[in-house]
C-alpha cells in the first residue's frame, strides 16, 4: 500500500519481544530484521496471534501479533560463542552467557533468579556493482557531473551490533537491547555511499 507518499511497513503488526512491544511510536513500525536487535540464537519460542487484538494490546495489533520470547539463563546455562563466515567480507559473531539459581529462604521456599547477556556484530561488505551510467540531466556528482552510475565498490555494507540483557528475579524482571543497522545504499547518487540508522 503506497499513498499519499508514505510506505506502509510492518504498521499493522504488533511485534513483541518478552511481551514488550517494540514498535516505534511515531510511526507504528516494527522492524522484523536486523534492526529488531535480537538473533534468532537468543529466541525460545515465537508466538503468533492472528486477526485484531486492538481491544487488548492498542492499535498496532491490527492483522496480528508476533511474540518473541527469548531464552533465559536458565534455558542458556553457561557461555556460547558462535562465529560464521561467508563470501563478500561477511563474518557474525555472537557472545553469550547464562546463569540461574534460588536464593533465599528454606528449601523450596527461595525466590529464582536468571541472568542472560548477549553481545555480538555483523558484517558484510556486500558485492561489487557496476551500474550502467546514465545522463540524468542534472548534478549528481561532487565534481558538478550529471552522469550517474559506473562502478562501485563498498556501497553495499551493512553493520549491526547489538547488546542484550535480560534480569529476572521473582515477579520482577529487567529488559534492555542496544543496537543499530547501518546500511550502505549502493544506488545513492553523489558518488559516495549512503547509510540510514534504525
Amino acid at each position: 500500500e503506497v499513498s499519499a507518499g508514505k510506505t506502509d511497513a510492518n504498521r499493522r503488526i504488533l511485534v513483541m519481544l518478552n511481551g514488550h512491544g517494540v514498535n516505534e511510536p511515531w510511526s507504528s513500525f516494527a522492524g522484523i530484521g536486523r534492526e529488531m536487535l535480537v538473533p534468532l540464537d537468543l529466541v525460545e519460542r515465537i508466538e503468533i496471534v492472528y486477526g485484531p487484538s486492538s481491544l487488548l494490546y492498542g492499535g498496532y495489533s491490527l492483522y496480528g501479533i508476533v511474540n518473541l520470547v527469548t531464552r533465559t539463563g536458565g534455558t542458556l546455562a553457561g557461555k556460547r560463542v558462535r562465529l560464521t563466515a561467508g563470501t563478500q567480507r561477511t563474518g557474525e559473531a555472537i557472545a553469550s552467557y547464562g546463569r540461574s539459581g534460588v536464593t533465599g529462604g528454606d528449601e523450596g521456599g527461595g525466590t529464582e533468579w536468571s541472568l542472560l547477556a548477549a553481545a555480538g556484530m555483523y558484517s558484510t561488505e556486500g558485492e561489487d556493482l557496476h551500474l550502467e551510467r546514465v545522463d540524468v540531466g542534472y548534478p549528481v556528482a561532487l565534481d558538478g557531473s550529471t552522469v550517474w552510475g559506473g562502478p562501485q565498490s563498498g556501497t553495499d555494507y551493512a553493520r549491526a551490533p547489538f547488546g542484550f540483557v535480560h534480569a529476572r528475579r521473582g515477579d520482577l524482571s529487567l529488559m534492555g537491547r542496544w543496537g543499530y543497522r547501518r546500511r550502505g545504499a549502493p544506488f545513492a547518487p553523489y558518488g559516495g555511499p549512503a547509510w540510514t540508522v534504525f
